[in-house]
């Protein structure tokens, strides 16, 4: 257990050395969370410093510091959603902005691609059976 009341309770008042010094504490164990929920390991950084700052924004938020750690645990998951539900609507949108003629040439190079793969293991297995 990380809490200090004291260190919470200054940096809620303003105290910016506190507030480093609640980042500092809690850095691995916010950037562990998130690593495990997001599974992009290049992007954890960005996720965290979204934290940090949801933190520094709204620690005056807090009522208690006895709450802190499950209050800064359910911030952090809730950066990590975001982020993941911002990247679902990036690939979404990505695919929405091909027209239906790349949609449709897409699938018929596919089909191509899987009639090539099936004829070439056929060609593989008559091999075997010849041998």
């Amino acid at each position: 257990m990380l809490v200090d009341f004291e260190l919470i309770e200054r940096a809620r008042s303003g105290d910016s050395s506190a507030f480093n010094g609640v980042v500092s504490a809690y850095r691995k164990r916010i950037f562990g969370t998130i690593a495990r929920l997001i599974g992009r390991p290049e992007d954890v950084e960005d996720v965290a410093q979204d934290v940090f700052l949801r933190l520094y924004y709204s620690l005056d938020q807090l009522r208690t510091p006895e709450v802190f750690e499950p209050w800064l645990y359910r911030l952090t998951v809730n950066a990590a959603y975001d982020y993941l539900r911002r990247q679902r609507r990036r690939h979404e949108s990505r695919l929405s902005d091909l027209s239906e003629q790349q949609v449709m040439m897409a699938d018929a190079a596919a089909g191509k691609e899987a009639a090539h793969e099936a004829s070439h293991r056929r060609r593989v297995c008559e091999m075997v059976d010849d041998l």
